[in-house]
Formats: structure tokens, sequence, C-alpha cells
């Protein structure tokens, strides 16, 4: 679409050291399921470290258990050669959690911790 080749585009050309995406995630399937999670590209070294930096905060932050996971077929993974993390903030799927994310409160701490995260990896590059 339009809007991804512009976001390729935007990362492509900021500059940046990392990429850090966000996102929101849903699994009808399973209500239950909630937590954050982190996606980097497959066989990215720093992307991994990255992704692990950012899920150790938010597991910190929140007291959940969160993990890192490889993937190798989303768009903005692929995007530049910064090390690049997917992060969903938790499942709209679950009411509790869903009810959660629109607090601006839970929100800041996400925020913060992610920010966390990213400083995290930054300081041990």
């Amino acid at each position: 679409s339009a809007d991804m080749a512009a976001r390729r585009r935007i990362i492509e050309q900021s500059g940046s050291d990392i990429v850090i995406s966000i996102h929101m995630n849903s699994f009808e399937d399973d209500p239950s399921v909630s937590g954050p999670l982190t996606l980097f590209m497959a066989g990215s070294q720093q992307g991994q470290k990255l992704a692990q930096a950012v899920i150790d905060s938010l597991n910190a932050a929140l007291g959940t258990n969160g993990s890192a996971h490889a993937r190798d077929n989303l768009f903005i993974l692929k995007s530049g050669s910064q090390p690049c993390v997917l992060v969903e903030c938790g499942y709209l799927s679950n009411k509790e959690e869903e009810s959660r994310l629109k607090q601006p409160d839970y929100q800041k701490k996400l925020a913060e911790a992610i920010c966390d995260g990213a400083a995290d990896f930054l300081s041990r590059k």
C-alpha cells in the first residue's frame, strides 16, 4: 500500500540508529491472551538485542512475561539497515487489557518502558 511504502521511505531516509514501530495486537481465537511482545527481523543480531531490551523493560514495568520473536515476513522489519523492532503493546481482543490500553497513565507507562529499553540497548551498543 501507499502507506506502507511511505513508512519504508521514512525509515530509509531517517538516518536513525534504530526503528521502533508501535502496534496493538488482537487474537480473536482466544480473548484471554494478553501482554506485550516484540518482533525482530530473523537473522538480525542487533534487532534481536533491541527486541529483548525493549521486552525486558516492558515486562519489568508492567509485571508481564512477554517475549521477543523473530519474523521474516513483516514489511516494516525489512525496511532500512538499522535494527528494527515491532512492539505489540497488548491485545485489544482481551477486554481487560483493552481497557488498560485506553488509559493515558498506562499509555505513558508503556511509552516510558519502550524508551527505557531502547536507551538500554543504545548504551550497550
